[in-house]
């Protein structure tokens, strides 16, 4: 072998990209280093690292790093080779060691950054690569793991708003091309996630992590062959994961065999207990929750629901590492002031309305993506699916404060146009326009924002899903949400009925005042009698009839739906949900003397009167 290079000649090799140059030097280095350059040999550590030979790499580094224990740039490489290897730990301790010797260094706090969001830390993460981004606003790449971190704190909201009017032509490696599908998927663009999943599994058909991406985005869209053929892919050597089993389980479910989904659910759970990290306990949640309802189809009802409180559990302790010290939201983001009603009064009386939006409210879970689906299929009507279009008003004119509360009050007819501009033109962000239809904005947290919306649109009509109490609260019970606003309360039976009493009690109490133009839809009349409800809501639409709102199922397959009702409302009209929590009426004791009010005024029976009623008294 020819001799060691000088420390000019191997740094004129590596800047030059000779690597295969350098390189073979590093087993010699290996064995024995004693009397080389440090320089010398940190060009043949960087060569390997280059082409990739991380095993001799490292060992490089480690020399150097012993000889200069105190290097930033040792520490720093070696810190990135453990990235590279998926020795997250590692690379994260290394970097905190040296981080109070390097400030601003971005490298490092990149890095860092990376290490922790590996790891699961997403609440570390975010708060560095928040610093970085503002440092470093171009940086396409943190910009992905910042919205990933986000959304991985349910903060979709802000997620979005990072990634508005962003280029991420940069973000090439497959690596951060894969996370940027995530986020596309979670902030609901996934017609811009698949092209993304195709394009890794073109380059790399073997990348399992996007061919189970790809698979899930199917099943979310209801393309189950789609799905069963993505991870029939799969080599049977690749399978042994959580996440191929929980797949495989739910499309079993799809394909109506809950027997067979339930035994990959269980094949999930053992293998998902393999895992540490905060990652691998929402990755539990997640199972528990499907584990649950494939229970609750199986009619076992009482496993089913020691699972979902085992679910919740996870997923409440979850969010409480991850967000602590974060202040939790309010459960309606805007006061119920009755002074802002003068304004809705002399929003009413002025003679420039223009186009307004029908709004769909309800509490989550109450049929408002039933009622979404068979508006849509209407050809006079474009339905907008959960969009904070009119979140993005309440923050301009940010009515959390007692004066900016005034300041709507007094606002003037232009400062109101301003407002509902801005509204239209968040529209337009989310969908395109169709021209000759009505939007309808299907958002069910509006809820808390009737006062704003009728200042603005003080003539827009109102849709108010209806779903008797107790199947609400048992619906919210059972699903995985993030925490937002209204279901940060989520975690149980009670808090659930807790938070559905003051939204509702709220909503009807500003109803009353307001007198918006609104109809009432229950979910049960519209199971029961489909044509006749259906025929009832257009009617206060003004709209004419339309044969395709009875086939909406058959539409819905065509739209990809942003709610846990995805692989429900592509399904014809069933019964099977009404009345759902007679089946846990053993856990409705505490629950239902919380909603007794409003069951009354809701006009919905309790169990006592059930029973009542079913004895012939």
């Amino acid at each position: 072998m020819d001799a060691i290079p000088d420390e000019g000649r191997a740094r004129q090799l590596l800047l030059a990209g000779e690597f295969d140059l350098l390189a073979p030097f590093a087993a010699q280095l290996i064995n024995n280093a004693d009397g080389v350059d440090e320089g010398v040999v940190e060009c043949i550590a960087l060569a390997c690292a280059s082409m990739g030979d991380l095993e001799k790499a490292v060992p490089l580094f480690a020399e150097l790093m012993r000889r200069s224990p105190m290097s930033a740039s040792h520490q720093i490489n070696l810190a990135v080779l453990r990235l590279r290897m998926s020795d997250y730990r590692a690379a994260r301790d290394l970097l905190v060691s040296v981080r109070p010797h390097t400030p601003h260094n971005a490298a490092l706090e990149f890095n860092l950054a990376l290490a922790h969001f590996a790891l699961g830390e997403f609440s570390e993460a975010t708060s560095i690569l928040s610093d970085y981004v503002q440092n470093v606003p171009d940086d396409a790449v943190a910009v992905v793991y910042l919205a990933r971190c986000l959304i991985e704190l349910g903060d979709i909201e802000s997620a979005e708003l990072l990634m508005r009017d962003c280029s991420f032509d940069a973000v090439v490696e497959a690596r951060d091309r894969f996370e940027l599908s995530q986020v596309y998927i979670a902030i609901g663009e996934a017609e811009r996630a698949q092209p993304i999943l195709e394009e890794i599994l073109c380059d790399d058909h073997g990348d399992v992590a996007a061919r189970l991406s790809l698979a899930s985005l199917f099943e979310r869209s209801n393309k189950i062959e789609d799905a069963r053929a993505q991870i029939n892919q799969i080599p049977i050597a690749e399978r042994d994961r959580p996440q191929w089993y929980v797949l495989d389980g739910k499309l079993a479910m799809a394909e109506s065999r809950p027997a067979v989904a339930l035994a990959s659910f269980e094949q999930a759970l053992r293998r998902a207990e393999r895992d540490v990290g905060f990652a691998a306990e929402r990755a539990r949640a997640e199972i528990e929750f499907e584990r649950a309802h494939c229970l609750d189809k199986l009619a076992r009802f009482d496993d089913a629901f020691e699972g979902f409180v085992r679910a919740n559990h996870l997923l409440r302790e979850y969010f409480r590492v991850q967000r602590r010290g974060a202040p939790q939201r309010a459960i309606a983001g805007i006061e119920d002031s009755t002074e802002l009603d003068a304004a809705v009064e002399r929003a009413r009386y002025s003679n420039r309305l223009g186009e307004s939006p029908i709004f769909i409210v309800g509490f989550p879970r109450s049929g408002t993506t039933l009622l979404d689906q068979l508006l849509d299929a209407h050809p006079g009507l474009q339905v907008m699916e959960e969009r904070p279009a009119l979140d993005a008003v309440a923050a301009a004119v940010a009515l959390a404060s007692r004066q900016h509360l005034d300041a709507l009050m007094t606002a003037n007819t232009e400062q109101i146009d301003s407002w509902r501009a801005l509204y239209w033109r968040e529209v337009e962000r989310y969908v395109r326009r169709v021209p000759g239809t009505r939007l309808v904005d299907k958002y069910p947290l509006n809820l808390a924002r009737v006062q704003l919306a009728m200042c603005l649109f003080p003539d827009a009509q109102w849709v108010f899903a209806l779903r008797h109490p107790c199947d609400v609260v048992l619906s919210c019970f059972m699903q995985s949400f993030r925490p937002t606003e209204a279901t940060d309360g989520f975690w149980s039976l009670e808090q659930t009925a807790g938070v559905y009493r003051e939204m509702i009690a709220r909503w009807l109490t500003q109803r009353e005042r307001l007198r918006p133009d609104c109809i009432d839809v229950r979910y049960e009349d519209l199971v029961a009698d489909l044509h006749g409800t259906a025929q009832r809501l257009l009617t206060f639409l003004r709209l004419e009839w339309s044969d395709s709102v009875l086939r909406f199922s058959e539409h819905a397959k065509s739209r990809r739906i942003n709610t846990p009702s995805y692989n429900q409302v592509v399904q014809p009209i069933y019964r099977r949900a009404v009345a759902r929590w007679h089946n846990y009426r053993a856990y409705f004791g505490t629950v239902e003397n919380i909603l007794k009010p409003l069951i009354a005024s809701l006009g919905y029976a309790t169990s006592s009167e059930n029973n009542e009623t079913s004895s012939g008294k």
